[in-house]
């Protein structure tokens, strides 16, 4: 402990271990306590869930509200379910289409082009006056080449053994991006094809499979409308810049983000979706609702008595323990006099042993415990003078005790040095000193007030009795 002079405040160091054992020997006003305020809070709330309980209104009404929050509840869990599937199965769409999709392997800057112009000839000759017996079908056939084409199934074009799940198919819906494009010029019998692929070998067997169908729609036109033939007026190969498809591709990419905003989202509200409590009264709600605020109110009682006692224990200042001396004063304790321990529970026992820094022993060894350790600190001392903040009788109790083993000491009571002038004058004489304090009883203040007064005497303290 920092020690000051007379007129300094003095700073005092707590303790938290002494601290709580000493709240500690007030369990039972801490139970009572809580008992009283978990009482009172548990049977406040239970009368007042009883008293609803009685009134039909507020049950009808209540259960009413209860049954409509069950169903919207029911409601909207389903919704929102049933869209956590449909945005789950968007992904797996979207990764899948991510993973195979040529319109989406394709680099905008390097695209394989195939570009191809056919002519249809059918040796139409119009003859005069007869426009009706003689009708000219390049118009038709011309249209039938552009639209066979155009049927054709892009992803059997491109799909091979190695590659069996790929796709030509448009990503997003309602994009104009194609992968093959055709026009057509009827009056002149001209078609025209553009195909557009990420790789040269995917181009080719596109290009390949677009000849194919035309020789084959060759020979059914053929059969079904009439000879003609179709010739080539342009078939080329090339790579180009087409920024239509990184478009696409970052359209793709919002897609797959908005998804995946979705299903955050969709998580979300149904964690944050809770299922309503039925606040009906009833005689189990009125129970439950008296128990918790019960518990309530136990712990709540638990924690105003501790801070109650602790506020009170530092407020008294006063001796609260053997260990509380020596850390205080730096002066050792000789021992601890009085009457075993007769009355309290084993509870009592284990705080007051923790508190006192030893057994309980009867003042007879007590007191040879006492003597033995006076001996040993106030070696060459002829004259034991005891004085202390506790009455005079006390003084005399412990002298006589310890006469029996201080056979060569002269031992006298000289009382409280704060109040008696006869113990000022004991300490006239030359004379080894014995602070005796009270446990629980004695202030810091008077403490403090003592040692100074024995110092101030040239005497020599030798240390600490504690009175139990």
């Amino acid at each position: 402990m920092p020690e000051t002079n007379n007129n300094m405040e003095e700073i005092v160091e707590i303790n938290l271990t002494e601290l709580v054992w000493s709240v500690l020997r007030h369990w039972r006003g801490i139970l009572l306590g809580m008992l009283i305020l978990g009482l009172l809070l548990g049977g406040f709330s239970f009368l007042k869930g009883y008293g609803n309980l009685k009134d039909e209104e507020m049950v009808k009404e209540r259960s009413e509200a209860y049954r409509r929050a069950v169903e919207e509840y029911e409601m909207q869990k389903t919704t929102l379910e049933k869209q956590r599937e449909n945005l789950q199965t968007e992904k797996e769409i979207l990764e899948e289409q991510a993973k195979n999709s040529i319109m989406l392997s394709i680099d905008q800057y390097n695209v394989y082009v195939a570009r191809a112009s056919y002519y249809v000839n059918t040796h139409y000759e119009i003859a005069p006056q007869q426009y009706y017996q003689n009708p000219d079908y390049t118009a038709v056939i011309t249209n039938n080449y552009r639209l066979s084409v155009r049927r054709l199934s892009l992803d059997e074009i491109v799909a091979s053994p190695e590659e069996p799940n790929i796709t030509a198919r448009n990503p997003i819906s309602g994009n104009s991006v194609a992968l093959v494009n055709t026009d057509t010029d009827t009056a002149n019998g001209v078609f025209s094809i553009m195909l557009f692929a990420d790789t040269q070998e995917h181009l080719d067997r596109m290009f390949d499979r677009v000849k194919e169908t035309i020789r084959n729609q060759e020979k059914l036109l053929n059969e079904v409308i009439g000879e003609h033939s179709v010739g080539v007026l342009l078939e080329e190969v090339y790579t180009d810049v087409e920024t239509a498809f990184g478009a696409l591709q970052d359209a793709f990419d919002k897609r797959v983000e908005t998804n995946q905003t979705g299903i955050r989202e969709n998580e979300q509200a149904l964690e944050a979706l809770e299922e309503p409590v039925d606040e009906t009264p009833t005689m189990k709600a009125a129970l439950g609702s008296g128990i918790k605020s019960g518990l309530i109110g136990l712990f709540l009682g638990l924690v105003l008595m501790l801070i109650y006692h602790g506020t009170i224990i530092i407020l008294q200042n006063r001796l609260n323990s053997a260990e509380e001396l020596k850390r205080r004063y730096q002066l050792p304790v000789l021992g601890v006099f009085g009457e075993k321990e007769k009355q309290g529970c084993r509870l009592d026992q284990n705080l007051r042993r923790k508190l006192l820094a030893q057994e309980d022993k009867s003042p007879e060894e007590a007191a040879r415990y006492i003597a033995s350790h006076v001996k040993l600190q106030g070696s060459g001392a002829r004259r034991l003078l005891l004085v202390g903040t506790c009455r005079r009788e006390r003084l005399e109790l412990l002298k006589n005790a310890l006469e029996g083993f201080l056979s060569d000491m002269e031992i006298s009571a000289g009382g409280n040095v704060n109040e008696s002038f006869e113990a000022l004058n004991a300490l006239a004489g030359n004379t080894a000193v014995v602070c005796v304090e009270a446990w629980l009883k004695a202030s810091h203040r008077d403490i403090r007030n003592e040692l100074d007064t024995v110092k101030a005497s040239g005497n020599q303290n030798i240390g600490f009795i504690m009175l139990a």
